[in-house]
């Protein structure tokens, strides 16, 4: 398993928002090999959302962004909410 790591800067105002039309949008296109997102919302920094999308493999995400239809309308929900900061990038995690 891989995770995917989006840290995403959003007017603090819009935050809630943001993540429910992230949901809503991502609810519409099938991922296969995409085995669920979770949102990390800073408590410091009520403007960062950290988006963490796990994948059985860095493939399968490639496979979906580039092969599945409407995957790119993800997009369209951080250009709407004026979304910044870091594009993904994958991660494994080993645990104590």
């Amino acid at each position: 398993m891989v995770y995917e790591m989006m840290i995403r800067e959003v007017a603090p105002e819009r935050r809630a928002d943001f993540i429910e039309a992230y949901k809503k949008k991502w609810s519409e296109v099938e991922r296969p090999g995409c085995r669920g997102v979770r949102f990390l919302s800073c408590i410091e920094k009520p403007e960062r959302v950290i988006v963490e999308i796990s994948w059985d493999s860095v493939e399968a995400h490639e496979n979906a962004r580039n092969n599945v239809p409407g995957h790119g309308t993800i997009r369209e929900v951080g250009e709407a909410f004026q979304v910044t900061g870091e594009g993904p990038t994958h991660y494994t995690i080993d645990e104590l």
